[in-house]
């Protein structure tokens, strides 16, 4: 009796180092890899407005790394949806209400030893010495406004769509070939949705 409790106890003890390891070489795997999150997303209404707040979080791949520091510059999309949700039949067709797309720049200067972010939508300029820093500003929204509230109508259903990626078509000829065929660098996040609150001042 005792040896089986031993054997059992052996078992489990060999599932959980396993269940660790696992985890353990998803983790580092991730970390080479690289990885876009959406952490925080949320709206808000202000002066008639409909506005956004959102937070990301972004590590890049080890190949990405090795290009930003060779000088090379990365372009980060930033993809936001205001859309209408329907029922029923209807539900897999969802109106886009509008839409922001824009562009925003991330450079090394061995020179001036900081990154740089150009954003391509206000034109903003900001230079870091800390990358993480830099990609953390990167994926900040902060009042965002999207969308006048009148043209939101009461009776219907909206919802607010974030997402954040590499754009590597934005890369020169070589590095797109390489891009193409290296999933390290085509870094996204997965849509994240927020539903709108109508009614609220």
């Amino acid at each position: 009796m005792r040896c089986l409790k031993s054997v059992r106890v052996y078992f489990y003890l060999c599932l959980l180092l396993g269940w660790s390891l696992n985890a353990s070489a998803q983790a580092d795997s991730k970390a080479i890899s690289g990885h876009i999150d959406v952490i925080h997303l949320n709206e808000s209404q202000q002066n008639g407005q409909l506005l956004l707040d959102a937070q990301g979080d972004i590590a890049l791949s080890a190949g990405l790394l090795e290009a930003l520091a060779k000088g090379i510059t990365l372009y980060f999309r930033t993809d936001i949806e205001v859309r209408q949700l329907k029922s029923g039949l209807m539900r897999w067709h969802q109106p886009i209400v509008t839409r922001i797309d824009y562009l925003t720049e991330l450079s090394y200067s061995r020179f001036y030893q900081r990154y740089t972010l150009v954003n391509q939508r206000n034109g903003n300029v900001q230079h870091f010495q800390d990358l993480q820093q830099a990609l953390n500003t990167l994926t900040r929204l902060q009042s965002v406004a999207l969308v006048a509230m009148n043209q939101l109508h009461p009776g219907l259903n909206y919802q607010i769509r974030l997402r954040f990626s590499v754009d590597y078509w934005q890369l020169n000829a070589p590095l797109l070939t390489h891009a193409l065929f290296h999933r390290e660098w085509r870094l996204t996040s997965d849509w994240h949705y927020t539903p709108i609150q109508l009614g609220r001042l």
